[in-house]
């Protein structure tokens, strides 16, 4: 059975040694590389600002502003170097 086997495996290695050599491929040869644009999302930290009423300790309203921080997420296109 081990010769069965082994003999499977000594012809798949000779078949593709066969395949191996024609090749067009160089060792030498430089990788196929080309950019391709993507889109990618980054996370900003957008200030707002509003106007409030707030009251004093004796009663009376008054106008503030106060500025709050609201998270977004904004496309943002890349290249990317892609080789094969």
């Amino acid at each position: 059975m081990s010769q069965t086997v082994r003999g499977f495996v000594v012809a798949a290695l000779l078949t593709l040694g066969t395949l191996g050599g024609a090749s067009a491929v160089r060792a030498n040869d430089a990788p196929c590389c080309e950019y391709k644009t993507v889109v990618c999302y980054e996370t900003h930290t957008v200030p707002c600002t509003e106007t409030v009423t707030r009251y004093d300790e004796c009663g009376h309203c008054y106008q503030a502003q106060v500025t709050s921080y609201h998270k977004v997420r904004v496309a943002v296109k890349k290249l990317v170097k892609v080789c094969y």
